[in-house]
Parts: structure tokens; sequence; C-alpha cells
């Protein structure tokens, strides 16, 4: 008699699924971390390309000065837009923190999540710590970049067609 193709298969283990699942939420974990310093680096790239760039181009009528106005506030805007987009990932890490640590509970294993919960120094390390003020960090230089932009852009008197100067 022939037994089915159902009844061949093997039941995998418990313990090496709870293994391959905390190896891929792990992954998950680590690739939201590169996500997190990708962003923070995008967020400066845009600042440092364009803040130099409005720095050393004047405008000469107002209908400039107004685009360039406009200009001044697009790294705001970006660093405003990514911060809000890194707290939604640092929630998704602490979540991940969170079943990370239960899981080590669970299997008696005193793994990464618990040195670091354990650690006086590590918890202000952490990225829940970290990333709301680096975010608001980034926010106000940015503020103050777009401030100084603005006035520096309507203190600079424009020239006069006529004289030249």
């Amino acid at each position: 008699m022939a037994m089915s193709d159902a009844s061949q298969q093997t039941i995998p283990d418990p313990k090496d699924f709870g293994l391959k699942e905390f190896e891929i939420v792990r992954n998950e974990h680590d690739a939201l971390d590169a996500r997190l310093i990708t962003i923070i680096q995008y967020i400066l790239l845009l600042s440092a390309v364009i803040y130099p760039f409005l720095l050393g181009h004047k405008p000469s009528t107002l209908a400039e000065r107004v685009a360039y106005a406009i200009v001044w506030i697009v790294p705001t805007i970006a660093t405003v837009t990514g911060g809000l987009i890194l707290l939604g990932i640092e929630q998704k890490i602490r979540t991940i923190d969170d079943y990370l640590h239960c899981v080590e509970k669970r299997i008696k294993v005193s793994g990464w999540e618990h040195f670091r919960r354990s650690v006086p120094a590590c918890p202000r390390l952490q990225v829940k710590y970290l990333l709301p003020k680096i975010v608001i960090g980034l926010i106000l230089l940015n503020i103050i970049a777009f401030g100084l932009g603005i006035w520096y852009n309507f203190t600079v008197p424009i020239p006069d067609a006529e004289c030249g100067v």
C-alpha cells in the first residue's frame, strides 16, 4: 500500500522554526537600521547641495528672489518628511526589539536584547532615544538655515539695471 505524499512530509522541529524566524526578524531589524542611516545621509546630502548653491548665486530680480525663497525651504520640508518616515521606521524597530527580547526570554538565551537592556549606558544609545534628538536637530538646523537664507536673500540689494550696481 502506497503512502500519500502528505503523510511522508515531516513536520518541522519547532525549535528550528523558531531559530529560522528569529534570524529572519533579526535581518529585518538590521535592514531597518541601515534604512535609517541612509535616510539621514540623504537629508544631509540634500542640504549640503542646495544651501551652498543658493549662497553662491545672488538673485538679480524680485522674481528670482521669490523663486530662491521657495527653494530655500526644500531641505526643511525634506527633513520634516524624512523625520516622519524615520520615526515610523523607529517604531517598527522598537516592535522588533520587543519581539526579539521575548523570544530570547522564551528560549532562555541571553542575546543582544537582554544585554542591551541590562547595561546602564545602553538604553541611552537605543534608537528610540537617539532618533528623536537627531530628527529635531536636523529640523532645527534646516529652519535656521532657511531663516538665514531668506534674510540673506532679501537683504542683498538688487542690482540696478541702469547703473549696473
